[in-house]
């Protein structure tokens, strides 16, 4: 009798120390082990909680704060769900449409991409059109001068709603020349720089359509 190896592949040895290493974090929270809350968290942690605060929270400090405050009421029974749980790994951390009509974010939110989609749009009333698409988050800013002025726009608007952080990439998808509906012709993917590498612009890069 014969016998037969079969060779696991490597993707099933890391999908499952991520699935560990996600568990190991919740867990950690409810019973307030922080410095297994430290190991499983990036220290460049970036978070969006539109339930405690509108502004993004950078580092880890916050959670710490929390969990130490003991506000998972821990000592008394707990569990926690994961609703569909599916792990994706990938490279881009969003998708960012330049969009005057809305029509180029649709396009985008009918594939189901697996990165959000952030609709930048200068006009008020595309935004709220946009705002019950599919994986669409809506931010009304002003058309871009040129190329530079697309990619700088498009990361500060990644950045500002915590979509992306630096040392991410971002794929930009816009029409040329700026400002034209239909014009959906240009693909660029653009790399998110450390803070302290970035250009300083005179002016705020998000502005609020008028």
């Amino acid at each position: 009798m014969m016998g037969m190896q079969t060779q696991i592949p490597e993707e099933v040895f890391v999908e499952k120390a991520i699935w560990d290493a996600v568990h190991r974090h919740l867990r950690s929270i409810f019973t307030r082990d922080v410095d297994t809350y430290q190991e499983t968290t990036g220290e460049d942690l970036s978070l969006y909680e539109w339930f405690v605060t509108p502004h993004r929270l950078d580092g880890l400090e916050f959670h710490r704060f929390m969990i130490e405050s003991n506000w998972s009421a821990v000592g008394e029974r707990w569990r926690y769900d994961l609703l569909e749980p599916r792990l994706q790994r990938y490279g881009d951390a969003a998708i960012v449409s330049y969009t005057a009509t809305g029509s180029t974010a649709l396009r985008v939110s009918r594939e189901r991409p697996m990165v959000p989609i952030m609709g930048l749009t200068p006009k008020v009333e595309t935004a709220r059109r946009l705002a019950i698409a599919w994986g669409v988050h809506c931010v009304p800013t002003h058309d871009p001068s040129g190329f530079n002025d697309m990619v700088d726009i498009a990361i500060e608007a990644a950045l500002r709603d915590a979509f992306a952080q630096p040392n991410d990439r971002v794929v930009i998808i816009a029409g040329v020349p700026f400002g034209t509906p239909g014009a959906t012709n240009l693909l660029h993917i653009a790399y998110i720089p450390p803070f302290a590498e970035r250009r300083i612009k005179p002016r705020p890069l998000i502005a609020a359509a008028e």
